[in-house]
């Protein structure tokens, strides 16, 4: 080990680099290829290359010159084929066929292998101050002329490839192709003097340069030009040795007097020199990477700026017009063209020209599947985009474009087509990337822009127009997501706008997001004129991510609340569509839904998870309500039991986070429950909003002496329930409805107030509105309702018999219609006999 230590040599370092940049190299290539013959080539290329550094390097290490030239010989009967491999990769890099040269080039690689073991092919080894060589025989120097032959044959079809290719992506790969070979062509031939005896170190050493273009030409898609690589490349070069050469000139300064230095000394030297150091790192090398990076600077200051500006704009023309004028003035693309989705008609784009393009749905859903820059000359070369070539390039041709950028918000919104650039310059990384954040933020704002067109016009239009807007605007909330300082705009409209404040209701909110946007929001709908559906939500984490699931939960809950009027059933809905969702993005929330029956004066509630919430009453008695359930989103097969709770006037409902009784002192105290509900108790008197105001107040007490902090979002909502609805007169007003024929609104009414008990007649008009509604089951439980207190009302009998006819129950409808006809002639019913026996 130790003969091997102080064997190393600083001239080993670039035959190492060398062998490990191939090696490097070649697994990218075949990881990243996925075995494509292409990729393997270029690997077998790489290693090929690289076989004589092992050689190089063993030079250093082992002393006996025999084993060396053993070494030498075994290495060169596998590097003696690389003509073959080289033949191989430029055939298939380039496309190009011709079978019978590789053939050739294997037959004849195999002979040289054959001949590496005789004394024609290496002769001796010549020794020089930065290693040994070996020295070729006439075998050798025939292969040299053949492998050289080879290289010349791989330049020269480059070059005639790349004057018939038209696409700018290959003709770029082979540009980077023809540059390796001819620095491989340089290098290789930089060997021969010191093969003749001259002390010139071999630069095949340093073959670790044109294989590091050449990998970059091949295994990148998005290329950038020769030129600006060389030119980066050697601009970073320079700055750099600003603190490598500096470091040299002072290390051989002070070397001579280390050792005669006091160590006391040394060490205050080399603290110095590595303070030095340390401060150009962090102070000086950022300045040097700003300008070394001064255009993704600028993109990111444009991009920023950008974004501010939108979000003052409201007008969708404007908004489009300075999305085009930041494309073009940033990128300098000759000519852009955004087309938006309109509003009517689901395959028409239009454009601020009025321009309407009609777009098929296959073109629709890939475009809203793959929501990147995309970009026409990777869709023409590269193979994984085969299966959608012929669907996308008609469409760079119909719009005259080399880029196209989707912009999607939940569905599909638009599409930006870029034409070419004024310097005919392929788009760099950073700029692809300024490209993806620029319309991630446009598609934001276009569809804020989009949405608060469509309430302009909700204003100006009749009532049906009205109705029809606001379902797409319903639809279009559901699908919303904003984020930076859109996402707090949009949020606000998740929450009730207008509190209830009426004889049976009146609310209070106080609502502080922890960050922009907050993960907590609370319900107060009013699902007809006897229920009202309350609750509060929190979901997990803060800010962004979180807010984004809120409009997707409200939706979820007021689509359900439609659909049911038990909260078990609501919850267990809820848990079973979105747990699977939740699961995968790694959130859950709690939830607290109750629904208010001012008929009955009853919440019907279920807590998921949720703190217990806390119900006043007058007297002062504070009663939490909980069901000792888990959170939204930890098993979709739950079942959320309901409770029920006997409410009073003047009783009040507490709907709040946990924020409030969570936020924690220095000290690790918590603000608690035992002194919220005391503060709850002690502020009762006061009116809603004043009660809020005390306990927030308190709050901010407790975190201000104790010098505490509020790290969550904070929701606290009091609810006082008012007086009970008078059912007598909703009775009427269904009356009302009936006479004038508005059956579905008197049905609605009737339904409000199916927990109370009806009367016979007004089960009797039920079942009539049901009737006309083609309810029949149900129509059919209500006029039995009305039957069990008249069985032997003539017009009860005869719409049970109507009902039973239109269930296709014939026989009760024949039995009913007969007996009718028993206790009293009827004429009717004596028609229906008649129409129900042709039937039986």
């Amino acid at each position: 080990m130790h003969d091997i230590i102080a064997s190393l040599n600083i001239f080993m370092l670039p035959p190492l680099i060398t062998l490990l940049t191939s090696i490097v190299i070649a697994g990218i290539a075949i990881l990243k290829g996925k075995l494509k013959k292409e990729n393997i080539l270029f690997a077998l290329f790489c290693l090929w290359y690289a076989l004589l550094t092992p050689n190089f390097l063993g030079h250093f290490i082992i002393k006996d010159v025999n084993t060396i030239l053993k070494m030498e010989r075994s290495i060169h009967t596998l590097y003696v084929f690389i003509p073959f491999i080289g033949m191989l990769f430029y055939h298939t890099a380039l496309n190009i066929k011709r079978t019978y040269l590789e053939i050739i080039t294997f037959i004849v690689s195999a002979i040289f292998a054959l001949l590496v073991h005789t004394p024609y092919y290496i002769t001796d080894l010549l020794t020089y101050p930065w290693g040994h060589i070996a020295k070729g025989g006439i075998v050798f120097q025939i292969f040299g002329v053949y492998a050289f032959s080879v290289l010349i044959y791989g330049i020269v079809i480059s070059i005639l490839k790349l004057k018939q290719e038209k696409n700018e992506l290959v003709r770029l790969k082979i540009k980077y192709i023809i540059l390796a070979l001819n620095l491989i062509g340089i290098f290789t031939a930089c060997n021969v003097p010191a093969m003749l005896g001259y002390n010139f170190y071999p630069l095949s050493n340093l073959m670790f340069i044109p294989l590091i273009f050449l990998g970059y030409g091949i295994l990148r898609y998005r290329l950038m030009d020769i030129q600006s690589v060389l030119h980066v490349t050697f601009i970073w070069l320079c700055i750099s040795s600003v603190i490598v050469v500096p470091n040299v000139i002072i290390f051989n300064i002070l070397y001579p007097f280390f050792k005669s230095i006091d160590k006391s000394l040394l060490f205050f030297l080399l603290t110095i020199w590595f303070a030095v150091n340390y401060l150009y790192f962090i102070k000086v090398q950022p300045l040097i990477d700003q300008v070394f990076n001064r255009r993704k600077y600028n993109l990111k200051k444009v991009e920023s700026q950008f974004i501010n500006d939108i979000a003052l704009l409201k007008d969708l023309h404007l908004l489009l017009n300075e999305l085009s004028y930041i494309l073009k003035r940033t990128l300098l693309i000759k000519n852009v063209e955004i087309f938006i989705k309109a509003e009517d008609k689901e395959n028409e784009l239009y454009n601020l020209n009025g321009d309407v393009i009609v777009i098929d749905e296959q073109v629709q859903d890939y475009l809203l599947k793959n929501p990147w820059v995309i970009e026409k000359k990777l869709i023409e070369n590269k193979p994984q985009y085969e299966h959608v070539k012929n669907i996308l390039l008609p469409w760079f041709e119909k719009l005259s474009a080399e880029y196209i950028i989707p912009l999607e918000h939940n569905e599909f919104i638009g599409i930006i087509a870029l034409s070419e650039r004024a310097n005919l310059k392929a788009l760099s990384n950073d700029e692809i990337e300024f490209l993806q954040n620029v319309k991630s933020a446009s598609s934001i704002a276009i569809a804020n822009s989009l949405m608060y067109h469509s309430l302009s016009n909700l204003k100006n239009n009749l009532e049906a127009l009205v109705m029809q807007r606001t379902e797409q605007l319903q639809k279009k909330n559901e699908q919303m997501e904003f984020e930076l300082k859109l996402a707090k705009t949009v949020q606000k409209t998740l929450l009730p706008s207008i509190l209830p404040a009426n004889n049976q209701l009146y609310a209070s909110v106080y609502f502080r997001p922890y960050m922009e946007v907050s993960g907590d929001f609370f319900l107060l709908d009013q699902l007809d004129d006897t229920h009202y559906l309350i609750g509060i939500v929190d979901v997990s984490g803060h800010g962004i991510p979180s807010a984004l699931l809120t409009s997707m939960i409200k939706t979820e809950i007021e689509n359900l609340s439609r659909l049911y009027r038990s909260t078990s059933a609501i919850c267990t809905q809820l848990n079973k569509k979105l747990t699977p969702i939740l699961q995968e993005s790694g959130f859950y929330f709690t939830l607290f839904l109750g629904i208010i029956d001012f008929v009955n004066m009853e919440l019907l509630y279920t807590n998921c998870g949720h703190t217990d919430i806390y119900i006043i009453t007058l007297n002062d008695t504070v009663y939490p309500l909980t069901t000792d359930s888990l959170f939204i989103g930890a098993d979709e097969h739950i079942n959320y039991p309901e409770c029920l709770f006997e409410l009073n006037t003047k009783d009040r409902i507490i709907l709040y986070s946990d924020g409030i009784t969570e936020a924690r002192a220095k000290s690790g105290h918590l603000y608690g429950n035992e002194r919220f509900t005391n503060i709850l108790v002690a502020s009762r008197e006061f009116a809603p909003q004043d009660q809020i105001d005390i306990i927030i107040k308190d709050l901010e007490n407790f975190i201000q002496s104790e010098d505490g902090v509020i790290r969550d979002d904070v929701t606290l909502c009091v609810i006082e329930i008012g007086e009970p609805v008078a059912v007598e007169n909703y009775l009427k007003k269904a009356i009302t409805l009936y006479k004038k024929k508005n059956y579905n609104e008197a049905l609605s009414i009737l339904n409000s107030i199916s927990t109370v008990p009806l009367s016979a007649s007004y089960n009797y008009l039920k079942a009539k509105l049901l009737m006309k509604n083609k309810h029949y089951e149900e129509a059919k439980k209500a006029i039995l309702q009305a039957l069990k207190e008249k069985p032997d009302h003539k017009e009860f009998n005869y719409l049970f018999g109507q009902i039973c006819f239109a269930l296709k129950d014939y026989q009760t409808a024949l039995d009913t219609f007969a007996d009718l006809s028993m206790m009293q002639p009827y004429k009717k019913s004596n028609e229906f006999v008649e129409i129900i026996k042709k039937k039986i």
